[in-house]
This record gives structure tokens, C-alpha cells and sequence, in this order.
């Protein structure tokens, strides 16, 4: 399956099967007969140095599911930052509670208001 490159113009129909695809620069496409919305955009690349021992891990896995490795790079570091954010925004909230800008509710109460019997 080939996706159209930025000067190129997108086909008359949608590939099979996709709901968007990405090229480069930004772009959209709308099929309207198959009343889809193709959003083209631009994907940044990294290139970091790993350890023999995990890159060894990294394609033994690759090979064994059928993905890729930077399927597995992008959703590991996809899940840390999801992580690093939850944990920051605990720690705000902790330090506004801390320091008197925000109040708590004890679970006691909110069962309370709600009926349930603790």
C-alpha cells in the first residue's frame, strides 16, 4: 500500500481499510462519496542509543509478535509520559491541599451524601 507524498494529489478513493494516513507537510483530504476525513500530517523521528541487552530483547519480541520495534518504543514511551503527567498533576493538586487552596471531602461524607451506608 502506497500513501501519496506531499505533492502528490491523494487517490480517488480511501485505501482499504484506513481511516487516515500520515504524509508530509499537514494536510486533509475528504472523500466524499465515502464521506471520510484523511488527515495527513508530520511525524517527528528520534533516534536514541539502548543498551545491547534491551535491544536484543526489543527485536526478540518484534520478531515474535509480528510489530515492529518502534511500535513498542512509541507505546513505551507513550505510557511513561501518560504516567509522568498523572504524577505531576497528583503533585499539584497534593501542594494546593497542602497548602490550603484546595479542600478534601472524607469518604465517610461523600458516602454520607450520597445514601450509602459506610
Amino acid at each position: 500500500m502506497t500513501f501519496p507524498t506531499a505533492d502528490e494529489t491523494p487517490p480517488r478513493r480511501p485505501p482499504a481499510g484506513l481511516h487516515f494516513c500520515l504524509v508530509q507537510p499537514v494536510k486533509a483530504c475528504f472523500w466524499p462519496a465515502a464521506k471520510v476525513l484523511y488527515l495527513y500530517g508530520e511525524a517527528a523521528m528520534l533516534a536514541i542509543r539502548l543498551p545491547q541487552s534491551v535491544e536484543k530483547r526489543l527485536e526478540k519480541l518484534a520478531r515474535r509478535t509480528g510489530r515492529t520495534k518502534t511500535f513498542y518504543v512509541r507505546e513505551a514511551i507513550l505510557q511513561y509520559l501518560e504516567d509522568l503527567e498523572d504524577i505531576y498533576a497528583a503533585e499539584r493538586v497534593l501542594d494546593r491541599i497542602r497548602n490550603g487552596r484546595e479542600r478534601t471531602i472524607s469518604l465517610e461524607d461523600v458516602l454520607k451524601d450520597h445514601g450509602v451506608e459506610g
